[in-house]
């Protein structure tokens, strides 16, 4: 389309119209956000105390996370509490668990432990303190004597022959001798 008329009051309507949408759209935009800001900080109020109650409660796990104002924080928020609020009992009934499963192993351990050195220092046939026993009761007294500057006497006895008595009559009759 082609007009012969002048243009002029309809670009002034239209530079009108855009300095006006650009005000528009320039307030529009501090609105926006300065209602952002007062929206964040209402929800960073709430979440900031919340991280603070966690963080305080952990070390005593029957106190609530947030104790206080619960009814005052938004629905989110309070299901979020709930959340962390069961999280963390699981968590401190599986620290429980783990704790006694550990207590059980030790203890299952250190029977282990004296079991073995039992059979590593006694001998099975009669139950006596085996060579092993003897060289570390030796050592013991051997420092202790050493420490205290006193005096330490030691007896040994050998059976002579003793293996002949294993070859002539088998090992099960050198056992019971």
């Amino acid at each position: 389309m082609f007009s012969l008329q002048d243009e002029t009051p309809l670009a002034d309507q239209v530079e009108t119209g855009l300095i006006c949408l650009a005000i528009f759209l320039l307030l529009l935009a501090f609105v926006g956000n300065f209602l952002a800001s007062i929206i964040s900080r209402f929800w960073t109020k709430h979440l900031t105390a919340l991280v603070h109650s966690v963080v305080e409660s952990t070390a005593n796990i029957n106190q609530p996370i947030i104790e206080a104002e619960r009814d005052s924080i938004p629905t989110e928020l309070q299901v979020l509490t709930q959340a962390l609020e069961s999280a963390r009992q699981q968590v401190a009934d599986s620290n429980q668990r783990l704790r006694e499963e550990v207590d059980e192993r030790t203890i299952e351990l250190q029977k282990s432990n004296q079991n073995l050195k039992k059979m590593a220092t006694e001998d099975p046939l009669t139950l006596m303190p085996n060579r092993r026993a003897f060289e570390n009761k030796l050592n013991h007294d051997w420092k202790a004597c050493r420490r205290l500057k006193k005096q330490l006497s030691l007896v040994v006895i050998d059976i002579d022959h003793f293996k002949k008595v294993n070859d002539t009559y088998g090992h099960l009759v050198g056992d019971e001798i």
